[in-house]
């Protein structure tokens, strides 16, 4: 969950964090149970700042991170951070001299391998916005952004050796083979502002690559597009809402994710899996509100979450309910998990004041 779609999102939230908790049964038909606890992040401010988190990430070797901002209580930030989880409380991932940069972490992901990365707003002259792409090194952050980086949001690592970032318009900045290209979507979308449109999730893969950017129209329910990668150039294969070409269906997309297969899962009103051009339907969210977040775990096993504490789980084979136990629900807007331990950032509150919230706990399962 990107920072400018925070403010977007916290009205319809209200309802949604006011829902009751799933009743989905524990250990019925192969159900997982989630069971979480609430965390304590440090923090550098010493003027009553809390921190915002606007993405999670969990390694392969399981080691936590959370990326956001100190927000302080007028609502004004002037500080970003990594945070990492030490066993008792989230302490800043950040070295000095990096963190005196930074304004807010967008997002996180990591290369199979486990080297992590992450996408920061950097502190600017006002009215100027520039970003940078950051791989953990030991315990330095080493800027890797392309030269022509202006600003981005979000990545996705397909692998050391190939980064997608998204957010800056229609530009998708692409890394392989040890150079950045420069990758646009095609007419008219190339045509928009960046204030009109965003790119906000790129799910890549061997010999499949998709994006997802949605049109900024005012509207509480934006049209969405969805692009595919080939032959070097994006062509657009869905569209939804108030745009030429879509169908009836409006799915309100929100997250894409390849599965341990290279099928592409889509998330958004339910959980979605393409075939071909088609997006076929596998669950419905369980109040009739959206999935926001989903992770792909070491092992292959895929976790949903989203609105109202609402999670669902597959291991390749089917989807489950989650029961899921926490003293605080709240609207998933990030998670992240291994195949015993997860971690999830969510908001609960008002619009005028509301509460970012980190908590992480375990995973577990049995069969009937």
């Amino acid at each position: 969950m990107k920072l400018n779609h925070i403010i977007a999102v916290l009205a319809i939230l209200i309802g949604a964090s006011a829902c009751s908790e799933d009743p989905v049964p524990i250990y019925i038909s192969g159900n997982p149970r989630v069971d979480l606890v609430r965390d304590s992040i440090v923090v550098q401010g010493s003027e009553g700042e809390q921190a915002a988190i606007l993405a999670v990430h969990m390694t392969p070797e399981g080691e936590m991170f959370a990326g956001g901002i100190e927000l302080r209580p007028d609502g004004q930030y002037f500080q970003g951070d990594i945070w990492t989880h030490d066993g008792t409380l989230w302490r800043s991932a950040l070295d000095p001299a990096t963190r005196d940069l930074v304004l807010s972490v967008d997002d996180l992901d990591a290369s199979p391998s486990g080297t992590v990365y992450a996408v920061a707003d950097l502190k600017t002259p006002v009215g100027l916005r520039s970003s940078a792409v950051l791989r953990r090194d030991g315990d330095a952050w080493i800027d890797i952004s392309p030269s022509s980086l202006t600003y981005a949001n979000g990545c996705n690592i397909v692998s050391d050796d190939e980064i997608w970032l998204y957010g800056n318009g229609a530009v998708i900045p692409h890394y392989t083979n040890g150079e950045w290209e420069m990758t646009e979507l095609p007419e008219p979308w190339n045509t928009y502002h960046p204030n009109d449109l965003r790119v906000t999730a790129v799910s890549g893969g061997e010999g499949s690559t998709h994006a997802l950017a949605e049109l900024l129209t005012g509207e509480t329910e934006l049209p969405h597009i969805l692009f595919r990668w080939e032959d070097s150039l994006w062509t657009p294969i869905y569209r939804e809402g108030k745009v030429e070409g879509a169908g009836e269906d409006d799915r309100q997309l929100q997250t894409l994710l390849r599965s341990r297969d290279g099928v592409l899962i889509a998330s958004g009103r339910g959980i979605y899996r393409l075939d071909g051009d088609q997006l076929a339907h596998l669950q419905n969210h369980p109040q009739g509100n959206l999935f926001r977040s989903s992770f792909l775990s070491p092992e292959g096993n895929i976790i949903v979450a989203g609105d109202g504490n609402a999670m669902r789980w597959s291991n390749g084979e089917g989807w489950y309910g989650v029961h899921v136990d926490s003293p605080t629900p709240v609207t998933f807007i990030s998670v992240a998990m291994s195949d015993t331990m997860i971690v999830a950032a969510g908001i609960l509150g008002s619009t005028l004041n509301p509460e970012y919230v980190v908590q992480h706990g375990t995973i577990t399962r049995r069969i009937p």
